[in-house]
């Protein structure tokens, strides 16, 4: 299933970010992998649920030894998709089976956690740059008008005949 090895790329790379950081974060961030990756090899949530525990703890200690936003966040960002998509293929194996042709939804799945998962990076972004005062008044406008576009596109959908609804 497309939405496991999303899983477990995501649980990777924040691990990556992490470990990257501090050698004890790595190794949390390793098990977090590992647990991720029996839960959804024995289609169980409680497993995948442990190994977002652990990966959110490897970006805890890594926050915690003094790494910035540009590692946190994006190590965060990683482990909440590699939980989200994680749960969801899971949940499609049990409802669909696992030889479904799910790809379509799952990356359509996996697009949209994304892409409001980046939405809501960019927004606390723009509100610390504009708090601090790192970044000009126009500069934080912009972006804040960037995510709400995305936000708006994401609420769109396409129905099978081509017309464009709103939800």
């Amino acid at each position: 299933m497309v939405s496991a090895a999303i899983s477990v790329l995501a649980a990777l790379l924040a691990t990556g970010f992490a470990g990257a950081h501090t050698g004890v974060a790595g190794n949390v961030g390793a098990a977090g992998v590992a647990l991720v990756g029996y839960g959804l090899f024995a289609g169980e949530h409680r497993w995948i649920d442990y190994g977002t525990a652990a990966l959110v703890c490897a970006v805890v200690v890594v926050g915690a030894t003094g790494a910035g936003p540009r590692v946190t966040v994006p190590a965060a960002l990683c482990a909440v998709l590699a939980w989200d998509t994680g749960g969801y293929a899971v949940r499609l194996g049990e409802e669909l089976g696992r030889e479904a042709d799910t790809a379509r939804a799952e990356l359509v799945h996996a697009g949209l956690t994304l892409a409001v998962g980046t939405t809501a990076v960019l927004v606390a972004a723009g509100g610390y740059l504009l708090v601090s005062g790192e970044a000009p008044t126009l500069a934080v406008l912009l972006l804040f008008c960037g995510a709400l576009a995305v936000l708006v596109a994401v609420g769109e959908r396409l129905e099978d005949d081509g017309r464009r609804l709103r939800r």
